[in-house]
């Protein structure tokens, strides 16, 4: 079954990097202690030079990995590092990762001391690289540095669900569809699939097991009714969890949650559940610049 363990505290921290700063049993004097999200220098509000934030750094700390969990596949997961991190345990270079907006993970197992301390190390260039998105021409917003959200560890069982995804079809219908993509790390005989869809108080609205599932790679549809739409003023949510089963026994679970609603943009406006919705609707807010056009062309 999977475990996920928050990592946003009891980081050190350096605004440079040295590749002595990576080996297991390095000194860490002159780090600072600090907590995730982080962001690698506090600039001033203004009068500032962009490139103040520009520069390398270091992130360490260590974690204990527990001898049970020897066996199982050990993941390192960012939610967000800007910009290019370079991400080692125990002094190993395990993983490169280029962009600062989309999460990543790194998997622990070559390196892992099982029952010990081990130290992550990571080191982070914040300075604008071409080949890294959004650089390479006109940027019009700071970019910033430092690992900015949050950190934690994910421990699976070799086969496990790898990745969901949630789609709702015909939700202005009596009766919705739901499509599940899910995607497992493997395959083996003997693996079944459970999808549930609960209310926000927990209630269970739909359940469905597919049992024998023949491949890695699985896409569910089913059908729903007496659900609520998502509105501005009603925003029901449900949340569908997957359960991978092995001889009845449940051996991983993901939950996303989701909501049905359909939003369409017409010649004549946005239009939400097939009812317009004028821009001065609270929940639709004008630009400045359509506010200043409106007043310019007042009367």
């Amino acid at each position: 079954m999977r475990i996920v363990t928050d990592l946003n505290f009891g980081w050190l921290y350096k605004n440079d990097f040295k590749p002595e700063y990576i080996k297991k049993g390095f000194n860490a004097k002159g780090f600072t202690p600090v907590s995730i999200p982080h962001t690698n220098i506090e600039i001033p509000y203004n009068y500032f030079d962009e490139e103040i934030y520009a520069f390398e750094s270091c992130y360490l700390r260590k974690i204990k990995i527990p001898a049970d969990y020897k066996g199982k596949d050990i993941f390192l997961c960012f939610e967000g590092a800007a910009h290019y991190a370079r991400v080692y345990l125990n002094g190993k270079l395990l993983k490169e990762h280029k962009g600062g907006y989309s999460g990543f993970e790194v998997k622990l197992n070559d390196a892992v001391i099982y029952g010990g301390e081990n130290l992550i190390a990571v080191h982070l260039d914040s300075r604008e690289r071409e080949e890294i998105p959004p650089f390479g021409n006109v940027v019009d917003y700071l970019t910033y540095g430092g690992i900015y959200r949050e950190v934690c560890l994910r421990v699976v069982d070799k086969i496990h669900i790898k990745d969901l995804f949630v789609k709702t079809i015909n939700v202005l219908d009596d009766i919705k569809t739901i499509e599940t993509d899910i995607m497992l790390s493997g395959f083996e005989s003997g693996l079944d699939i459970e999808i549930t869809l609960n209310d926000a108080e927990g209630n269970t609205v739909s359940s469905l097991t597919q049992n024998g599932i023949s491949s890695a790679e699985v896409k569910v549809k089913h059908s729903v009714s007496g659900l609520e739409l998502w509105d501005i003023d009603s925003p029901v949510l449900y949340s569908l969890s997957v359960e991978l089963k092995k001889k009845g026994k449940v051996i991983d679970k993901v939950s996303q949650v989701t909501g049905f609603r359909e939003a369409v943009f017409k010649t004549d406006g946005f239009y939400l559940n097939g009812k317009r919705k004028d821009s001065e609707n609270p929940g639709i807010k004008p630009s400045p610049e359509l506010c200043l056009y409106r007043l310019r062309n007042a009367g």
